[in-house]
């Protein structure tokens, strides 16, 4: 049930969402 392709989709989109943040936080922050 690990490998379900939802499971990967969410998983991934966490991801992005995340580094997304990170790179907001870091040029908010630069600025």
């Amino acid at each position: 049930m690990w490998h379900h392709p939802l499971m990967f989709l969410v998983f991934y989109l966490l991801f992005t969402l995340g580094i997304g943040w990170l790179w907001s936080t870091a040029v908010l922050y630069l600025l």
